[in-house]
């Protein structure tokens, strides 16, 4: 039989949604009972205590709730990588796309937010 694999305090774990393949959701456990977990978020928000369900040998918590395409956290899901969440996912977005993706995603970001302000302030004269 084999072994059952929980949730480990100071851990951090992430999936991926259901609807978006690149969005990753990622979560840290920072308390733990025999039936719930209280999770972090990536911005470092105490979402509240989660009740563990147990599937395929593996305990799983909804840190969004219950509803038809919730995230699901499962206890083999680990982040890899050492730092804050947010470094670790953008390591995560990094090795899949590759650094060069990451970096002119960066830039598209910056000249949008750019235009944006740009345009507000065209607006105020």
């Amino acid at each position: 039989m084999e072994e059952l694999k929980k949730f480990e305090v100071g851990q951090c774990y992430y999936t991926r949604a259901n609807g978006d393949h690149n969005l990753i959701y990622a979560y840290q456990v920072t308390k733990r009972t025999a039936k719930t977990v209280i999770l972090q978020d990536s911005r470092g928000k105490i979402i509240g205590r989660r009740k563990i369900s147990v599937y395929q040998g593996c305990e799983t918590v909804s840190p969004k709730g219950s509803y038809s395409m919730a995230p699901l956290i499962c206890a083999d899901n680990v982040l890899p990588g050492e730092g804050t969440l947010r470094d670790r996912i953008e390591a995560i977005y990094r090795k899949e796309r590759g650094e060069n993706e990451a970096e002119r995603c960066r830039l598209m970001i910056r000249q949008r937010m750019k235009m944006m302000f740009d345009t507000l302030q065209s607006g105020k004269e």
